[in-house]
C-alpha cells in the first residue's frame, strides 16, 4: 500500500495477490474502525484520474484541464527572464541530485509534452529447485536456490530413513523452504515436478493420507515466512538445476559430492524428537573422594593422619 496526501493505492507486483492485498488492507480499515468514502474509490479499473494524471491502457497521460498553464506559457522574451528559467532549473537539479534515481515517463501529444518522476522497485525473485529420488539405494533430495543476481545455492540431503516417493518429495520441499529461510529470503518461487505436492501446497489438491497431513501442516507453517511465493509444476526434464544432481543424496560414491554440502536426516521431518528423561543421582561418601579431590583439586583432608595417607 503506498499513501499520499489524499489517495491510498492498493497494488501488488504479481495479478494474483491482488485480491490478497485488498483483503489485508480491508481488514486494517476494519480493526481501526475506518471509513472509506464510496465515490471516492474505485476497483479493477482500466483508466481514471490519479495524483493529477490521467492513466489509461495507452499509459499516462497529462490531463488537458492541467496543461493549460503550459500550452498558454509565453516563452522568455527578455535576458532577465531566461535568466529566471536558468535559475529555477539549477535548483531544482540540486534538489534531485539528492535524491535516489527517478526515471522521467513522457507523455506527449499534439499540443504538449507532459512527464512524470518514477521511483524502480525491484521485485526480483529468489528461485527454489527442488527434485526428491527414492530407489533401493536410499532417498535422497537435492534442492537448488538460485539468486537474482545469478548465484547457486546447492544442498543435498540423504535420508537415512525409509521413505516413499511422495513423503521424499515433501521433505525436499522442506529442506528448500529451511535453506530459504536460513537466507532471510523474503520472495521466492518455487519449482517442482510433483504434481501431487504442488497441488497440495498450493491448495488444489486436499491431503488425505495422515502423513501427508502432517507433511503439509508442516509446509503451509514454513510458507508463513514469505510474504510472496509462487509454487509451480514444471516437468523433470526442464527442472535442470535440481535433476542434474536428483540421485546426489542417494549416491554413496562420495566422489560426485564435489563442494555441494551433503547432510543426513535421521528421521522424518514430521516426527517430534521425543525427550529424554533424567534423573539426579545424590552417591554417598565414597573413600575415593579424598583421593579424587587430591589428584583434580589439590586439596588435602584437614586431618594430617588421613593427608598422609592420600599422598
Amino acid at each position: 500500500m503506498e499513501v499520499y496526501v489524499d489517495d491510498m493505492l492498493v497494488k501488488a507486483p504479481e495479478r494474483a495477490d491482488h485480491i490478497k492485498n485488498l483483503a489485508e488492507a480491508f481488514n486494517l480499515l476494519r480493526k481501526y474502525n475506518m471509513k472509506l468514502n464510496p465515490s471516492k474509490y474505485t476497483f479493477g479499473v482500466s483508466s481514471g484520474r490519479f495524483l493529477g494524471y490521467l492513466v489509461t491502457q495507452r499509459g499516462i497521460e497529462a490531463q488537458p484541464n492541467q496543461i493549460k498553464a503550459v500550452l498558454n506559457m509565453k516563452s522568455p522574451a527578455t535576458t532577465k527572464e531566461a535568466q529566471s528559467l536558468k535559475g529555477r532549473a539549477a535548483a531544482l537539479n540540486r534538489f534531485l541530485s539528492r535524491c535516489e534515481d527517478l526515471y522521467i515517463y513522457l507523455a506527449v501529444s499534439d499540443s504538449a509534452v507532459s512527464t512524470a518522476l518514477i521511483r524502480e522497485e525491484l521485485w526480483a525473485q529468489h528461485l527454489l529447485h527442488i527434485d526428491g529420488e527414492s530407489n533401493h539405494k536410499g532417498a535422497g533430495v537435492h534442492v537448488v536456490i538460485i539468486t537474482p543476481d545469478g548465484t547457486l545455492l546447492e544442498q543435498a540431503i540423504t535420508l537415512s530413513f525409509s521413505a516413499s516417493n511422495n513423503e521424499t518429495e515433501y521433505e525436499t520441499l522442506l529442506a528448500g523452504l529451511c535453506l530459504a529461510k536460513e537466507q532471510s529470503i523474503k520472495r521466492l518461487a518455487i519449482y517442482s515436478d510433483s504434481q501431487l505436492i504442488t497441488n497440495q501446497a498450493s491448495g488444489k489438491y486436499m491431503a488425505k493420507h495422515p502423513r501427508m497431513v502432517q507433511y503439509l501442516g508442516k509446509v503451509q507453517e514454513l510458507l508463513k515466512e514469505f510474504p510472496t511465493f509462487t509454487i509451480e509444476q514444471v516437468p523433470r526434464a526442464k527442472n535442470i538445476h535440481a535433476d542434474a544432481f536428483a540421485s546426489l543424496g542417494s549416491a554413496l560414491d562420495t566422489q560426485f559430492m564435489r563442494s555441494i554440502p551433503a547432510e543426513h536426516l535421521d528421521r522424518p521431518s514430521i516426527e517430534e524428537i521425543e525427550p529424554i528423561d533424567s534423573m539426579q543421582i545424590d552417591e554417598d561418601p565414597s573413600w575415593q573422594d579424598p583421593i579424587i579431590h587430591y589428584l583434580v583439586y589439590g586439596n588435602l583432608p584437614t586431618d594430617k593422619f588421613e593427608a598422609r595417607k592420600v599422598q
